[in-house]
């Protein structure tokens, strides 16, 4: 507490009113499970545990309630105030839920929104293009199969070298966050499609070796080859299309 007024008592109808100016200070922790797509919303919970609802209630005026100017929170703002009054009502014994005791209690809350899109975009953007670039490995000529494993190889190289600018943007916490979700998941669809396009290219570059061109068998071969290929690419863009919008969705 940095300052607290002295009190305003006024009697009324049998009631006496105090009033009082405080203002305070303290910290909060933040949970990032949604980072970077969640909002926050900070509470200050005011409870008198000495008095019953008949000695006392909190009349808290939300036009009063109010913060510093000069707060400074990066990426997000305050959005608006708002305060609650009421009372609490915590068990004294799980086993006989009717043993329970009440005291006034006031709620003081801070909505704190995201400031625009930026950091979103910074983070996922990168993570995407990477995870199609070694899409596009599929759409490459099966005689390419030097470009089809490099593109594969560039694409993953770059998710694991990108994982170090994401960490300096990501909050120091100990759980898992969504960035971290997705990231997983995209590079296991990178490794997924560098492991394909590996084995991929070394049956391919083995059976045009041995087979004998314009061949029936060359043409039986490559045809089956561009089944598993497209087989392959579709139910890669399926699954990251449709896990995208499981994702949106929830």
């Amino acid at each position: 507490i940095i300052k607290k007024s002295p009190p305003d008592i006024r009697i009324s109808k049998n009631k006496t009113r105090e009033k009082y100016d405080v203002r305070i200070s303290f910290k909060s922790d933040l949970e990032y499970f949604k980072f970077p797509l969640e909002d926050h919303r900070v509470s200050l919970i005011l409870t008198n545990n000495f008095v019953t609802p008949q000695e006392m209630f909190f009349d808290v005026d939300n036009s009063r309630f109010n913060y510093d100017s000069g707060i400074f929170i990066p990426n997000w703002s305050i959005r608006d105030v708002n305060t609650d009054t009421g009372f609490a009502n915590p068990q004294l014994d799980v086993a006989q839920k009717d043993k329970s005791v009440s005291y006034p209690q006031a709620s003081f809350i801070l909505n704190i929104q995201k400031n625009g899109i930026r950091k979103v975009l910074v983070i996922f953007l990168p993570l995407f293009l990477l995870v199609l670039l070694s899409i596009f490995s599929f759409l490459m000529s099966l005689s390419n199969t030097t470009g089809r494993f490099a593109l594969a190889s560039s694409a993953l190289s770059g998710l694991l070298g990108y994982r170090f600018v994401i960490e300096n943007m990501l909050p120091r916490v100990g759980y898992f966050t969504v960035t971290d979700t997705i990231y997983m998941f995209l590079l296991s669809i990178a490794f997924s499609i560098f492991v394909f396009q590996l084995l991929f290219t070394r049956a391919a570059l083995l059976f045009l070796k041995k087979a004998k061109p314009d061949s029936r068998e060359m043409s039986l071969g490559k045809s089956r080859l561009e089944t598993i290929n497209m087989t392959v690419f579709m139910l890669v863009v399926f699954t990251l299309l449709s896990s995208t919008v499981f994702s949106v969705l929830l």
